[in-house]
């Protein structure tokens, strides 16, 4: 695509018939132009497909009245923009050339059909003279009956009528329809990201991804670890899968409920019991049991848990395993005697572990400082509260990870800096690029090495000038240029010229930047990548704007579903659950659904907008557009009224009542007799 205003002239060439196919093709690329080259009849078939495939409405729209489209492919546009076809110059020649046309059009295409109210007279009496047609279509002629055309307007008791029909809409979603398990995933979560609230009635879809392939279940894993909110009873049917990874990620999720974590401390896998040692939300009860388990790595992450009281780690720091005793290291607010024993300790992981610890007093900083351990002395070079002098000394260590570690500290001096410069090391001056306080003529020497274990260090390099950072961009490796990529002085311009080489490591560096454009934020939630999404989603830019792209992107997967009649059963009954705290962008796309008791019930949500119910008060459904034209008269400020409340975007802060036409999630429905 090509992004510029194209000139005058190319407009006319776009709109003119005379115009060579090839020529129609290379001006495709132009987006304002694509809808005017749809509608032309000397397009070739490529350039046509091309088109559709773009799904954009204005093209197809154009293509649904372009004569020059294949049948099959008339067919599927006349679901989704009927009125367009109709207007096809092609269909009065194909009334004359094919008296019969009317039984060949495919049913789904009558179901769109059927929302318009000006069909040809001539079709419905063909298909009315008929019975086989009316036999082999039973659910398209009854669908007809109902047309203003046949049935004429609605009766004086349509209301009647119509809870009747709801009724029985309510029983044909009992059968689900079979779709890619990528595209139903996508969909459940794109609907929990947005409406949490829906998420307690969604427990049976849980159930059924456990119960599905190791892809689906694989899928499921970083879902659980972004924390998203699948509900309570999504994590109990979770709990009850044989598959430990997914036990593992729910004992670790925020919303795992107190009796799901106090029933895992007696799990039979280590792993699982250390995954509720981990979670903040254990109670102190449950913590101080996992303190005796038999495991270490459990014991290891209860002991770091925040419920436990230092009285609770004094018979803990005689644990037989380091790996104990080093997490207790960790802790604060504990006495200096029992810091000062445990800078005694004859294990080298324990006393690494102390001297990263900023509470610790200064002399045992200052012996764990000089201990015979060099990953001891690193631990310690990277204490903030470290003395001057012993920065110095610690420079000139013998051990590569020790001045590393200086060339990272807090207590980094200029000297200190210019001597780690000169170091043989990529690792110590890896560090030193990195580090805040490595002034900037260093950094500018770091920068002509050209070596990109150097430059990996400086693109974190939070004062690095824009210019540098376009420099890095332009001639670093993809780790380098991912890094320059979550850089928040990085200029707008090059995220935009990163964000266009479609690599995962990028999207993911951009998703953190907090700097990143809302618009290259979109591109990015297109990749289908729930881990891209997950980062997206709490992006400052995204949160700006109540994350709108993502709604869009879910409208837009509804309407291709809704267009198809394959979106899934349990999708529609949570949204006619919710659909009055729901946002008109999710409702008002059931407006083109083929099924009439949607379009029906779009007319009863509350915040309807205008131009959505003036087009329902023109459907070809004798009760849609009754229904329409009854909101349509209803006194100005009762409109006005809900225009204020209406709910543009999810907020999960509102508490939502379930809708008077549906129940799904709280009574099974009654077998039909």
């Amino acid at each position: 695509m090509i992004n510029e205003e194209p000139p005058s002239s190319f407009a006319v060439e776009a709109a003119s018939m005379d115009t060579d196919p090839t020529r129609l093709a290379d001006l495709v690329r132009y987006p304002i132009l694509a809808p005017i080259v749809a509608e032309n009849p000397s397009v070739n078939l490529d350039t046509l497909t091309h088109l559709y495939k773009l799904n954009i409405p204005e093209v197809r729209r154009g293509l649904a009245r372009n004569p020059s489209v294949p049948m099959d492919l008339l067919f599927l546009l006349a679901r989704e923009y009927p009125a367009d076809f109709l207007q096809n110059p092609l269909l009065p020649m194909l009334n004359l050339a094919q008296p019969d046309f009317a039984k060949k059009i495919p049913a789904l295409a009558w179901a769109g059909l059927l929302r318009c109210e000006n069909i040809p007279p001539l079709w419905f009496k063909l298909i009315k003279a008929d019975y086989r047609f009316q036999r082999y279509n039973l659910k398209t002629w009854e669908s007809m009956q109902m047309h203003v055309t046949l049935g004429g307007e609605a009766p004086t008791d349509w209301r009647q009528i119509v809870a009747t029909a709801l009724k029985k809409y309510q029983q044909k979603l009992v059968d689900e329809l079979l779709l890619s398990s990528d595209v139903e995933f996508s969909l459940l979560l794109l609907f929990v990201m947005l409406f949490p609230q829906v998420a307690p009635m969604l427990r049976e879809r849980w159930a059924r991804y456990t119960a599905a392939s190791m892809d689906i279940r694989d899928k499921i894993l970083p879902v659980l670890a972004a924390g998203i909110p699948i509900g309570t009873g999504g994590l109990k049917v979770l709990t009850r899968t044989d598959d430990v990874n997914l036990q593992i990620a729910v004992a670790r999720h925020a919303l795992t409920p107190a009796r799901i974590l106090a029933h895992f401390t007696t799990h039979g896998r280590p792993a699982v019991r250390r995954a509720v040692a981990g979670n903040p939300h254990t109670s102190a009860k449950d913590i101080l049991t996992l303190t005796g388990d038999a495991d270490a790595t459990v014991r290891q992450r209860a002991v770091s848990h925040h419920t436990l009281s230092s009285q609770n780690l004094t018979y803990l720091r005689y644990d037989d395993d380091a790996s104990v005793r080093a997490a207790i290291a960790t802790r604060h607010g504990l006495d200096d005697a029992f810091y000062a024993e445990l800078a005694r300790d004859a294990a080298s992981k324990v006393r690494k572990a102390l001297a990263r610890n900023v509470q610790i007093p200064q002399d045992v900083l200052c012996s764990l400082a000089v201990d015979s351990e060099s990953e001891v002395r690193s631990a310690a070079a990277s204490n903030p509260r470290l003395p001057l002098d012993l920065v110095e000394a610690l420079a000139r260590d013998e051990a590569e990870v020790v001045r590393a570690s200086i060339g990272d500290s807090a207590r980094l001096t200029a000297d200190v800096a210019g001597q780690l410069l000169q170091d043989q090391s990529i690792k110590v001056r890896n560090a030193l690029a990195a580090n805040p306080r490595t002034p900037s003529a260093v950094l500018d020497v770091l920068l002509q090495t050209g070596e990109m274990e150097i430059w990996q260090g400086l693109a974190r390099q939070p004062h690095l000038e824009p210019a540098q950072l376009v420099y890095l961009a332009k001639h670093g490796d993809l780790q380098v240029r991912s890094a320059v990529a979550a850089h928040k002085r990085t200029p707008i311009e090059m995220l935009e010229q990163l964000a266009r080489e479609d690599r995962k490591e990028i999207w993911q560096a951009l998703a953190s930047n907090p700097h990143t454009p809302l618009t290259i934020l979109k591109c990015a939630i297109e990749t289908e990548d729930y881990e891209i999404w997950f980062r997206v989603m709490n992006h400052p830019a995204m949160m700006r704007c109540r994350r709108q792209p993502f709604l869009e992107l879910l409208r837009k997967k509804m309407r291709t579903l809704i267009i198809n009649d394959e979106l899934p059963a349990w999708f529609r009954k949570a949204v006619w659950q919710y659909y009055p705290s729901l946002p008109a962008a999710i409702v008002e796309t059931f407006a083109i659904s083929l099924c009439w008791e949607e379009r029906y019930l779009v007319t009863r949500y509350p915040y309807v907008t205008p131009t959505t119910l003036e087009a329902l008060a023109h459907d070809g459904n004798q009760y849609v557009r009754a229904a329409a034209r009854a909101v349509q008269q209803q006194p100005l400020d009762a409109v006005k009224n809900n225009e204020k409340r209406r709910p543009d975007v999810a907020d999960p802060t509102v508490t939502t009542r379930p809708s008077k036409w549906f129940s799904f999630w709280k009574r099974r429905q009654r077998p039909s007799k």
